[in-house]
């Protein structure tokens, strides 16, 4: 207070919280009683609402933070100027009163740990708040959207950076013999901000693979998961949702925050755990469709290269498709056996068998058949073994 009172500053610069801010106020005012000086309260935006709420009786600015340099030379001048007294023979240099802010603004800026641009940006960064509602049907969408894991880790990564307020960036990690690779990346510089590979339990992508269960690291400083690039982007803290697929732990979808340590809410939480047993359903669905090609692929290489003829009949006793063995054996082609019916060969054994095949029972039959030449007809001594598909 007798500093302030001797030097009679220009300006005086408060740095206030929820926790001070009665304190500071209170000597604010005793500061200008003696000094009829101006007032910078740089503060958050929690403290800023509840400055503007109190009847102050001297000239200051609210500055939020994070701020740019202009934002804090701009500030500067206008609560200054604004305080400045109206005279008509005002011998103010306007030169020296920019040298002594500029100087004052080079203390004040010098003062602050310098932030990565990227983390700057973030931290500025206007999303559109989403309901939590809108957020999970949009996974749920994306979901079903797509046929691979790529294309789904990717759309999903890149919802919930747009979509969740504190959620600067989103990775996401598949297990390889001990290694987690990564399959895609949203936010900041992309995939500039995650490493390619991590060995086993290095890195936070680790902390659910390991767990199998989601995993909220408040503070990344603290995790025994943490590796030094995990830290340089500026992350503070990290949630760390597992990737399952038919109730194993495939991988790790993994969400950083630049803007503060405990920067999730509950509510993220309890969305994030949703989506999370969406994506598991979803995984375990691609596995089993992958499954099921495999063996459909298995079936037609064997149909296709089988020694034997085989016709497939459909229940009107009608064939929809065959090999490329019992064409040679009827010495036709492909498009005159499809469509053929059965019944039309005029054989009663060949067709009181179908029968019993679409009433599910295996049986076979040994008959002669005639096969129509250009010249002359071909009799066929044909052994057919029935059997139904399910």
């Amino acid at each position: 207070m007798d500093k302030a009172e001797s030097f009679k500053p220009d300006l005086v610069l408060f740095n206030i919280s929820n926790d001070n801010k009665d304190n500071c106020l209170n000597l604010a005012k005793e500061i200008y009683a003696k000094t009829k000086t101006c007032f910078l309260f740089v503060s958050d935006p929690e403290a800023a609402c509840e400055i503007e709420k109190q009847d102050l009786d001297y000239n200051y600015y609210c500055l939020i933070e994070p701020f740019e340099k202009d934002e804090l030379r701009d500030s500067i001048n206008s609560v200054i100027d604004k305080n400045k007294p109206v005279s008509n023979n005002d011998s103010y240099d306007d030169k020296e009163e920019k040298r002594e802010t500029d100087d004052f603004f080079s203390s004040a800026v010098s003062t602050q740990e310098a932030e990565p641009e990227i983390v700057q940006a973030a931290k500025t960064e206007n999303k559109p708040q989403e309901m939590p509602g809108h957020v999970l049907k949009s996974v749920i969408e994306a979901t079903h959207k797509y046929s691979t894991i790529d294309e789904i880790l990717s759309d999903i990564s890149g919802l919930l950076q747009n979509s969740l307020e504190n959620v600067d960036f989103v990775s996401a990690y598949t297990t390889v013999n001990q290694k987690a690779e990564l399959r895609c990346s949203a936010g900041l510089n992309d995939n500039a901000a995650a490493p390619r590979s991590l060995n086993y339990s290095n890195g936070l992508a680790w902390a659910a693979i390991i767990a199998e269960d989601i995993v909220y690291i408040k503070d990344i400083n603290e995790s025994k998961y943490v590796i030094e690039a995990d830290k340089q982007p500026g992350f503070k803290c990290c949630i760390s949702l597992p990737l399952k697929q038919n109730g194993l732990t495939i991988g790790s979808l993994n969400l950083f925050s630049v803007r503060d340590t405990d920067a999730f809410s509950d509510e993220d939480m309890d969305l994030l755990n949703t989506s999370c047993r969406q994506i598991e359903l979803t995984f375990s669905y691609l596995s089993k469709n992958e499954e099921l090609k495999e063996s459909e692929d298995r079936f037609q290489s064997l149909f296709d290269k089988s020694p034997v003829g085989v016709l497939l009949l459909d229940s009107g006793y009608k064939v929809y498709q065959c090999n490329r063995r019992i064409a040679e054996i009827l010495q036709t082609t492909f498009d005159k056996i499809v469509g053929l019916d059965i019944r039309e060969l005029g054989n009663e054994k060949f067709t009181s068998s179908g029968r019993k095949m679409l009433k599910g029972s295996f049986c076979r039959c040994e008959f002669s058949l005639k096969i129509p030449g250009k010249r002359k007809a071909t009799w066929l001594m044909a052994s057919l073994s029935f059997g139904g598909l399910k």
